[in-house]
């Protein structure tokens, strides 16, 4: 039997009434439903409308990535990323191009730690070919032996331009040192020795093992209608495996690190501080979020506009740093919640790491209604502004939440919890997760000045 789920809110209603023509609010009302459906195989269609959308983006979201990988297989989901379009037992590589150009579109797959994406953004009249190549691709790829081993030269040269970027590498390293002897700690495109080494066999058994229904949701955003697409999950997707064998075991756990990258011969120095975080489900997650919003984020390119808290503040005024980013990084059980730092001041980047320090302190101890309420507004906003940016963008958002949460968290709902959190509930999880707690470091480039992790670590 069929299980559908239309989110149909009379709060909505309520909430228009009572805000009358205010526009944020006519924004979040004005959001079509997500409406859901589980298939018998185990595999969920879900769908948000738009039919005066003049594109549609439908694609597969999987709840497989680098963490349900083993050590000697790191870099399986990335290396079937590269596959997935170069032939199926039905359709050769050269087919797969030519069906693609007729669709009038893209094809495009990504591999994260915990979920893996293949999608097409298309004209409407294309979604059901799309929906069957899809279907085809995560049945039946043919792995050839030729294209995997072109595809590994392809790889080996975005493992070049993976080192030369200094963030993705600091990041890598931050997973690694906190996640250490889990699978967590990986990079989503392994080992080049693991790539090197890997065969069709290996590839095909991560396939058969993680790309089944039950971790599967097929997702159509814009000119799509779920009627239409269920119809097509049911006729092209039947072929895909109901269940298969989850790797990774238990939640991680979190190690304060210190990993130095040193180069003196490098202009920028850059360091990331990070404790544990929550994962998708808790109810710490949203306080989490906007406490990271709050520490805020600022960069020297931002021009002549003046930051808007007060770690940039102190770094714009005395010239500590280039940029401020503070993040939250979130999966299933666990997190990192921290601050990427990049400065050319290297003899005072002492200084930039107290101070960072001493506002997460703040967050413990003290931290304003202002503070909270003009962060609350930005973390509403950049939500909104991030699903209405695209097509794509909404079946993202419909796909990793759907895996994350079992069903998609509204605008209207999101904006709900993130009013609802006060000054308490920040002191709170600050506490819980700040204070006293270990905290990972890396840095990178010219860091001598940075202090050691004893010093760092009695400070929080």
């Amino acid at each position: 039997m069929l299980r559908t789920t239309l989110r149909l809110s009379a709060a909505r209603r309520t909430l228009a009434t009572a805000a009358g023509s205010n526009a944020y609010v006519a924004s979040l009302l004005n959001v079509p439903k997500t409406v859901v459906t589980r298939l018998d195989n185990g595999l969920t269609v879900a769908t948000e409308s738009h039919p005066a959308a003049s594109t549609a983006t439908v694609g597969v979201w999987v709840d497989a990535g680098s963490r349900h990988e083993t050590k000697a297989s790191n870099g399986a989901a990335h290396l079937f990323q590269h596959l997935a379009f170069k032939g199926t037992a039905k359709r050769s590589q050269a087919a797969i191009e030519a069906e693609v150009e007729s669709l009038g579109g893209d094809l495009l797959a990504t591999t994260q730690r915990e979920q893996s994406a293949l999608y097409a953004q298309i004209a409407p009249e294309s979604v059901e070919a799309s929906v069957a190549l899809l279907g085809d691709v995560v049945s039946n790829a043919s792995l050839d032996a030729a294209a995997l081993d072109a595809q590994r030269a392809v790889i080996a040269a975005e493992a070049q331009a993976v080192s030369a970027d200094a963030e993705r590498v600091v990041m890598d390293h931050l997973h690694a040192a906190s996640f250490q002897d889990s699978s967590l700690g990986f990079t989503t495109h392994g080992p080049l020795a693991n790539v090197q080494a890997m065969t069709q066999t290996d590839v095909a058994h991560f396939v058969k093992n993680n790309f089944t229904a039950d971790r599967m949701v097929l997702v159509g955003a814009g000119n799509v209608e779920h009627a239409a697409l269920v119809d097509y999950a049911k006729k092209h997707f039947a072929g895909v495996p109901t269940t298969g064998v989850k790797p990774h075991a238990g939640k991680p756990q979190f190690v304060g690190s210190d990993v130095r990258l040193r180069s003196d011969y490098d202009e920028v120095a850059h360091i990331a501080l990070a404790v544990e975080g929550a994962g998708w489900t808790s109810a710490d997650h949203f306080p989490l979020l906007v406490a990271s919003r709050m520490i805020g984020k600022w960069s020297v390119a931002d021009g002549n506009a003046y930051p808007s808290t007060k770690l940039a503040q102190i770094a714009l005024k005395h010239h500590l740093a280039e940029s401020i980013k503070s993040f939250t990084t979130t999966y299933s059980d666990t997190g990192l919640w921290g601050i990427y730092l990049t400065s050319k001041n290297i003899e005072n980047l002492d200084d930039l790491v107290h101070f960072t320090i001493r506002e997460w302190m703040h967050l413990c101890l003290a931290p304003s209604e202002g503070q909270l309420a003009q962060a609350k507004q930005q973390v509403k906003a950049e939500f909104l502004r991030t699903q209405a940016a695209s097509t794509t963008a909404t079946a993202q958002a419909i796909g990793e939440q759907v895996l994350a949460y079992g069903r998609r968290i509204s605008p209207f709902e999101f904006d709900k919890k993130i009013d609802a959190i006060t000054v308490d509930d920040i002191k709170r999880v600050a506490h819980e997760y700040i204070y006293d707690a270990d905290v990972s470091i890396v840095a990178a480039g010219p860091v001598d000045a940075v202090q050691d992790y004893n010093r760092i670590r009695g400070a929080m």
